[in-house]
């Protein structure tokens, strides 16, 4: 398939921590979306696109990454 790994830039920890901590602000649950912002702050610190099927959270959290919605 000719994926490639990325190692996690340190900015990018630091981007995923900061949105997943204004999500809890705003009273967002603790459901499994740790995983959601760090592709985000991997993404925003890379400047790498998202394919995703529920953009709000991306375009809410990481407004700089662009976004691929089919």
């Amino acid at each position: 398939m000719g994926l490639k790994y990325l190692e996690m830039p340190r900015c990018g920890l630091f981007l995923a921590s900061a949105a997943y901590q204004a999500y809890r602000l705003n009273k967002g649950t603790r459901d499994s979306l740790l995983p959601d912002f760090l592709i985000g702050g991997h993404a925003e610190a890379s400047g790498h696109t998202i394919l995703t099927r529920d953009p709000r959270r991306y375009r809410n959290y990481f407004p700089k990454v662009p976004l691929i919605i089919p």
